[in-house]
């Protein structure tokens, strides 16, 4: 499998994308992630996770899509070393049937091909709720290991 393409800079002669486009690529829809994955729910919240074991983190949150071709959400992500609100955003710009992606970094990815390539990321964001039972699952593990971090806490400084 080779590697997506890099544009170091803004695709010259790109329109930004439209809400409603934004929304047909998000909405409704899952992003599948190397490990994890992000369900955008039609109502605008999110639901995510990543990483597994120790390392695992769970997102609850929101998600919209802007007029500037802006897609972000965000949230209070929690590990099992505490949680903090990040933030995340992408710009989308299309030139022909070709739809290009910012990354939060800055760099620009084709991130949907005219025709369809295996790398294209937009092969990962696929219809429904594909991470519903893993989110729970990962909610439930790092919830679980949280409480029992604080509990050790309290014990070890007497509170």
């Amino acid at each position: 499998m080779s590697a997506p393409v890099v544009a170091t800079s803004e695709p010259t002669n790109a329109n930004t994308i439209s809400i409603s486009a934004l929304h047909a690529i998000y909405k409704g829809n899952t992003w599948l992630w190397q490990s994890g994955g992000a369900y955008f729910r039609s109502n605008g919240t999110v639901v995510a996770y990543a990483g597994s074991g120790a390392n695992a983190s769970y997102l609850e949150g929101n998600w919209e899509a802007l007029a500037n071709g802006r897609f972000c959400f965000w949230g209070n992500w929690k590990a099992q070393s505490g949680s903090g609100y990040k933030m995340t955003c992408f710009r989308h710009a299309a030139k022909g049937e070709t739809i290009y992606q910012q990354v939060p970094s800055g760099q620009w990815f084709v991130f949907k091909s005219e025709i369809s390539k295996e790398v294209d990321e937009f092969n990962n964001v696929v219809g429904g709720d594909l991470v519903g039972f893993e989110f729970d699952a990962v909610k439930r593990a790092v919830d679980a290991a949280f409480r029992k971090a604080q509990q050790t806490r309290r014990t070890v400084s007497g509170g």
